[in-house]
């Protein structure tokens, strides 16, 4: 220590105060504040941003998604190289929702692609046929049965011939009921739904299901209803529905919807014989007219009324999560007598 210095510590603590404050005050140094920037940031030299720092403005902030206050005063943000990235600083959009990411490309998805319905419907208006016309035959046996009665047998049993006559005719319109059950079995199906995104005057992407109808008749012109997922009301939950059909992985989406022939592929050598195979397909058949087995029901209350998804041997995509995410569950799908005849046996 020099002995200049070692004079001024020994004089009194006033005359040293005095001495020191009649010396020129210095530029206090400003040390520039990196607490707002990247993690991942190439520092230089200390004397160099130091400089820096004295000589130029303090630039203006950069700008993030996130609403800052104004700095502090005396706070310079890094420039030049030593900038962060603004990619850092403003989060990417996530895909939180399963239709988004569903539907992100914009393109067309299949949801749900029906079996073929030949066999079904055959079956259906041969068995109703059949009742129809049996219910038409029993209509007819009190008249041939009074056209063979004489004058005197029909004074003397007025009331039984009343009460027979009752009996059959009440026979006879529940046979034509139960006939026409069958035969409205294959009506009202839904032959594949499909699901596209598309954007608002908001830019919001908005989905929309596509529905096609099956034909009831050939040579008809194909009915199509296009619905907000919020339009259409779905009775059950597919995914857990204990029944045969073929669930399509989201890996092969694309695939599943631009093939029109069935996804699965068909079994070269069945492992039953045609005649084992044939009785299991009329059993089920017999239950689906009558059961209505194997059916789930989407309802369009705006504009399109009850619809069936055929479940059996059917092909949903993603195990039938897709089609439940993107329909809502019916609020109303109704219980008691009147509906259970007019939602399970009337369509």
């Amino acid at each position: 220590m020099s002995n200049a210095l070692q004079s001024f510590l020994r004089l009194p603590g006033c005359i040293r105060r005095q001495t020191l404050d009649a010396l020129p005050q210095r530029t206090p140094v400003l040390r520039p504040d990196f607490t707002g920037s990247a993690t991942r940031q190439a520092f230089s030299n200390s004397s160099h941003v130091f400089g820096q720092a004295r000589r130029t403005k303090r630039p203006p902030p950069i700008p993030t998604s996130i609403s800052q206050g104004p700095p502090p005063p005396g706070r310079n943000l890094p420039t030049g190289r030593n900038a962060p990235p603004t990619t850092a600083l403003s989060p990417l959009p996530k895909l939180t929702s399963y239709a988004e990411s569903l539907l992100k490309d914009g393109r067309e998805v299949l949801l749900y692609k029906g079996p073929s319905h030949r066999a079904f419907t055959g079956t259906a208006i041969i068995c109703g046929g059949l009742l129809v016309y049996g219910a038409w035959n029993t209509a007819l046996l009190p008249s041939l049965l009074e056209a063979r009665e004489s004058d005197e047998t029909k004074k003397s049993g007025g009331a039984m011939n009343w009460i027979t006559t009752s009996v059959v005719l009440l026979s006879a319109v529940g046979l034509a009921g139960l006939g026409t059950t069958l035969i409205l079995a294959p009506v009202r199906m839904i032959k594949s739904v499909s699901a596209r995104a598309f954007s608002d005057s908001k830019g919001n992407a908005i989905a929309r299901l596509k529905c096609e109808m099956t034909n009831p008749m050939p040579f008809m012109k194909r009915r199509f209803i296009e619905v907000s997922p919020s339009e259409a009301l779905l009775d059950r939950q597919v995914s857990a529905t204990d029944i045969d059909f073929t669930s399509v992985p989201l890996s092969a989406a694309e695939a599943f919807t631009a093939s029109p022939k069935p996804f699965a592929e068909a079994l070269t050598k069945p492992k039953r014989n045609p005649v084992a195979r044939a009785y299991d397909a009329l059993r089920r058949d017999v239950r689906r007219m009558f059961y209505r087995d194997g059916f789930a029901y989407i309802r369009f209350p705006e504009n399109g009324g009850n619809w069936k998804l055929d479940l059996q041997n059917c092909e949903l995509l993603d195990n039938g999560i897709a089609i439940e995410k993107l329909t809502t569950p019916d609020p109303k799908k109704g219980v008691g007598a009147v509906a259970l005849l007019w939602r399970k046996y009337m369509i």
